[in-house]
């Protein structure tokens, strides 16, 4: 069992020079941090590049893409960190079952988050399917507390929505916006939080 009671980073560099002077030094550690943008592929470019450096400078990083398309778009030859490619909200918990707790506190990187489906939508002649907005709470809450017991970091890349709120912003301390014409990085949020396993925006947050 890892002892958290140490003194800890409390985060990993964000690598992004201009976020310093808008109070964002750090991606902080046991939280969900969401990047949207509506173009994938300027969205995905800035997602890999954080993964390569936060890699280059000693951390463990998994990248998650369950439409594969960061391997066609991004990739020149092997990856020097894991890429797996789960299709459903079941096989995302299950791997960070499986890979957080044995090792030490990593980054991972969730893209495409709309691209996730519920196991029985996939599968003919199985029972109905709850509401997806259902499913999306129900699993970013028991991811968020994935992460604050081992003080990972999950950032999910999402495509944004032009009116109110969504379950990954609900759930994410840090939200980040990538223009869709110059691909320019936007500090949306930055919440200071007490410690604690996870939380949620109440209405009128």
């Amino acid at each position: 069992m890892l002892d958290w009671t140490r003194a800890r980073p409390q985060g990993d560099e964000i690598p992004e020079p201009a976020m310093a002077r808008l109070g964002a030094q750090i991606l902080p550690r046991g939280r969900l941090v969401s990047v949207s943008g509506p173009d994938p592929e300027r969205r995905q470019q800035r997602l890999w590049r954080w993964a390569e450096h936060l890699h280059r400078r000693g951390c463990s990083v998994l990248w998650l893409d369950p439409l594969s398309f960061c391997l066609d778009r991004l990739l020149d030859g092997e990856a020097s960190f894991l890429v797996l490619s789960p299709r459903s909200y079941e096989a995302v918990a299950g791997l960070l079952e499986r890979l957080v707790p044995i090792g030490r506190p990593m980054t991972i990187f969730l893209d495409d988050f709309a691209a996730l489906r519920p196991e029985a939508s996939q599968v003919d002649g199985t029972e109905p399917v709850p509401l997806k907005w259902r499913h999306d709470v129900r699993h970013l809450a028991r991811w968020t507390g994935f992460c604050w017991r081992y003080q990972c970091t999950l950032v999910i890349g999402r495509r944004g929505y032009d009116q109110g709120r969504d379950p990954v912003d609900d759930h994410a301390v840090v939200r980040f916006q990538v223009s869709p014409t110059r691909g320019s990085l936007q500090l949306l949020e930055f919440r200071t939080l007490p410690p604690g396993p996870g939380w949620r925006r109440l209405p009128g947050d």
